[in-house]
């Protein structure tokens, strides 16, 4: 007697791929076991079977609490010069040296700029560049304007 062949059987699996929310269909994907879960691992739908370890946890209690933590303060809540708040002395001290003074707000001294109000190619020619053409043409109009107020007499 001759052997028939065997037949194998592949159960049909139907899984959902999209629903549409606006009209009423739903896309259907037509898999069949064996390859049906083929680099399932990398997707997060499918039987939750096939997850590792870690991939569907939640934060701990603790991560949740200390993060809690922080959102208590709220910003403005310190007035620096506040004589009812518990800020040390030094601490209203160093507030006060970090605010800018009123009468030195715009005097810090450039010794850069200084020389290039002197001559405006002194500045490359220290560094040991060509000056730019740009200081070149500023310090031929500065020389101009020096020697028209030297013939009215204004400049000495």
């Amino acid at each position: 007697m001759a052997k028939q062949p065997t037949q194998t059987r592949t159960k049909t699996i139907y899984q959902i791929e999209s629903i549409d929310l606006l009209t009423p269909s739903i896309t259907v994907c037509k898999m069949v076991r064996g390859n049906a879960y083929h680099g399932a691992g990398q997707s997060n739908v499918g039987f939750p079977a096939i997850y590792e370890a870690g991939d569907q946890r939640n934060e701990p209690q603790a991560v949740i609490n200390e993060r809690h933590r922080y959102e208590d303060g709220k910003v403005g809540s310190h007035q620096n010069l506040d004589s009812k708040d518990q800020r040390s002395i030094a601490n209203k001290l160093a507030a006060q040296e970090t605010k800018p003074h009123k009468e030195r707000q715009h005097q810090d001294f450039n010794a850069e700029a200084e020389i290039t109000k002197r001559d405006p190619t002194l500045p490359a020619k220290i560094h040991g560049n060509t000056p730019s053409k740009g200081a070149q043409i500023d310090k031929q109009l500065q020389e101009e304007d020096e020697q028209r107020l030297r013939e009215k007499g204004i400049k000495k």
